[in-house]
């Protein structure tokens, strides 16, 4: 475990950093999301603000307004349990992100970490957990790949006097090496697990990724290398967690999951529905919906009450890869019911009624309940137990 560091970056480690990690550490122990002490000790000692020298905040009219760390002051307001923009693109879009410290120790937290450990990280960003997992089993016993940032991440790692392994490169292709790795760690999300992870994991290794379909529907999920062939399995986890999704190479991206846009044509199916229409606020059944659609599925909002720009959403609008579209009023009816206008090859609101149906049958099983097995070929979920008869095929496709 280092207690000390060497050069850092423009705003220097000082006892006010020093109190504010303290500060931040005491905050994740309370709220349950740090139990280990020897996580708390790195939390402690890694400087957040070397990491994230500037970020990104919306104004009140959604531009994004970027905010240099200058002093010790306002560094020490880094050390914070939220999440911080560091990347954006030219359409206004964030590309990547400073997790939520409390999300990175509880992952961290369920990996069961040991010495001797050799760990694969994906999804580097801008290496605040990279340093963590120095800090906990050395720097040779990491190893972390990300499309990009590598280099910037370095520069801060060395600043702090940890060389881990950094690699720039496909996640989704993990890191060959002459070992097989005790954990992998994944700080984005997939919508399935990768072949190459499941080949990169020793027989009793742990797996921690989020497996989400879309950005509105997954959570994490542990899984272990089962020692029998290439099989892992385990279960999701409780709460709420979300990744951003792992980014691939040029032409090989997940399309973006903020379309709203359909064409209207009077082959419309109209009708009412009692469920919510923001879909999310039930992630378990919204998650089955997802894995029970034969469409990639993305999610937006019509605002104004004749779907103009407006601050109110009234309506909830589902959009498919093959076409398809959903729109649901947000507002109900005096008889609490909800208009719902669909059309296309698959009737997407109708997909989302069963799953709510299927999930309200089976006792409204939370994300304990639910898991994935998982091969280099073949992946599901079920509920229950693995041999359960109750499954979705998990598509291996991009």
């Amino acid at each position: 475990m280092r207690t000390t560091h060497r050069a850092t970056g423009r705003v220097t480690v000082t006892a006010h950093t020093r109190r504010a990690a303290k500060a931040l550490a005491q905050e994740l122990v309370d709220d349950g999301t740090l139990r280990s002490t020897s996580l708390r000790k790195a939390v402690e000692n890694v400087p957040r603000h070397i990491f994230v020298p500037f970020y990104y905040v919306q104004d009140r009219t959604g531009v994004w307004q970027r905010h240099d760390v200058r002093d010790e002051y306002d560094a020490a307001a880094l050390y914070r349990n939220v999440t911080l923009v560091t990347d954006i693109d030219g359409q206004g879009r964030a590309l990547s992100f400073s997790s939520e410290p409390g999300l990175s120790t509880r992952m961290l937290d369920m990996l069961e970490l040991e010495p001797g450990h050799r760990v694969l990280e994906i999804g580097t960003g801008t290496g605040y957990t990279t340093a963590l997992l120095c800090e906990l089993l050395g720097d040779t016993a990491v190893t972390s790949i990300d499309i990009a940032y590598t280099e910037a991440a370095r520069v801060r790692l060395r600043s702090l006097g940890y060389t881990p392994t950094l690699v720039q490169g496909d996640g989704f292709h993990g890191v060959p090496a002459h070992h097989k790795y005790d954990r992998i760690i994944s700080t984005v999300a997939v919508p399935h697990i990768p072949a190459a992870w499941i080949e990169q994991l020793r027989p009793g290794g742990l797996l921690l990724t989020d497996v989400r379909r879309n950005v509105t529907a997954g959570n994490l999920a542990l899984l272990r290398h089962e020692g029998r062939g290439m099989l892992v399995a385990g279960r999701f986890v409780p709460g709420r967690a979300a990744c951003m999704q792992l980014r691939r190479p040029a032409g090989e991206a997940v399309p973006p999951s903020c379309r709203v846009d359909y064409e209207v044509t009077a082959e419309v199916r109209r009708s009412h529905t009692s469920l919510n229409a923001p879909v999310c606020r039930e992630p378990v059944p919204w998650f089955l919906a997802c894995l029970s659609m034969p469409t990639r599925v993305t999610v937006g909002m019509r605002y104004g009450a004749d779907y103009t720009n407006a601050d109110t959403p009234r309506a909830v609008v589902l959009t498919g890869s093959d076409g398809s579209w959903a729109e649901v009023e947000t507002d109900a009816r005096p008889n609490g019911t909800r208009r719902v206008v669909q059309h296309g090859p698959t009737l997407l609101w109708e997909v989302v009624e069963s799953a709510h149906a299927l999930w309200r049958a089976h006792g409204r099983p939370g994300w304990e309940h639910l898991g994935v097995s998982a091969t280099p070929t073949c992946q599901h979920v079920w509920l229950g137990s693995p041999d359960s008869d109750i499954r979705w095929d998990l598509p291996m496709r991009v």
